[in-house]
Formats: C-alpha cells, sequence, structure tokens
C-alpha cells in the first residue's frame, strides 16, 4: 500500500498482513492526506519499492485509487512516463477515479486498456462498481494461475 499527497509514502508490504481482517484494519487506519495529488510520485515508489519485492511468476496487478488528478509541478512526471517502469516489470495497473475531481482519460495513461479505468461518482457508486473492478482483477490473475485464483477470486468477488 502507498499512501500519496504531496509525497508517497510506503504503508503495506506484500506478505506484511496474513488476516483479511488485519489488512481491513491497516487501510482503515490510514489518514486522509491533505495536500497536492502527486501521482507520479505514488507510481515510481510503487515500482521501485512494491515490486521490487514481488515473486516471480506471481500476477502482478497495482490498484490506483484517486479523488483528483496529477498536481501540474515543475518537477512532475507525466503519467505515461511515471506508469513505464511497472508496466516494463510487468505489472498490470487498474485506475479508480472517486468523485467529481477525477478525468477519466488522464488515468488511462497509467492504464494498458478502458477496461482498467474505473470512474465512480462518490464512494457508494464506487461499492456499485467494485464487483465489476474485482471481476477484472481475478481475471487478469487468472490470465496466469487458472486454478489457485479461482476460488480465492470467487471468495473476494462474493464478500466485496
Amino acid at each position: 500500500m502507498v499512501l500519496y499527497s504531496n509525497s508517497a509514502s510506503v504503508k503495506a508490504r506484500f506478505g506484511q498482513y496474513s488476516d483479511p481482517k488485519e489488512f481491513g484494519g491497516a487501510v482503515d487506519s490510514l489518514p486522509y492526506e491533505r495536500g497536492l495529488t502527486r501521482i507520479d510520485k505514488a507510481l515510481d515508489l510503487t515500482a521501485k519499492d512494491i515490486f521490487a519485492q514481488s515473486r516471480s511468476g506471481v500476477p502482478k496487478i497495482a490498484m490506483l485509487i484517486t479523488d483528483g488528478t496529477q498536481t501540474a509541478a515543475a518537477d512532475a512526471k507525466g503519467l505515461k512516463e511515471a506508469s513505464e517502469p511497472l508496466r516494463q516489470a510487468g505489472v498490470r495497473v487498474l485506475a479508480v477515479g472517486v468523485g467529481k475531481g477525477v478525468d477519466r482519460e488522464e488515468l488511462r495513461l497509467v492504464t494498458e486498456s478502458d477496461e482498467d479505468v474505473v470512474v465512480a461518482a462518490d464512494f457508494e457508486d464506487l461499492l456499485l462498481k467494485l464487483s465489476n473492478l474485482t471481476s477484472q482483477a481475478c481475471r487478469l490473475a487468472g490470465k496466469h494461475h487458472q486454478k489457485s485464483v479461482r476460488s480465492t477470486c470467487g471468495l473476494r468477488a462474493a464478500g466485496a
């Protein structure tokens, strides 16, 4: 998990939480950071820190969640450029935008296809769309691990 605003910081790494409730508690305890929306910094840190530690042979999927657009700053990278190291590492990025300040076309810059972008009016709307997003993530993972993913994703999609 990478939290970002003016900067980006790692809040959880692969394997840190083995219990879904414990992971959910960690997500719920994340602070809301006001400030800039430096999506480029989040993508950069995710590529350098999170996926640098991932196991080989396992599907790599990152989910970007934002309520705004990339802040224009002198040192900001374009989102296509910022997401390139993830693509080169074989990571499929799913982009989720929540709220009126989201630009679907900007989110599309970090993904491989239009299907990988979900935009919701608010979090209630996102919950309605979450089933489709979960199915997309499971389908992507399933391309690599048909048997093991089927049952796990079925449970996650049903519990979403």
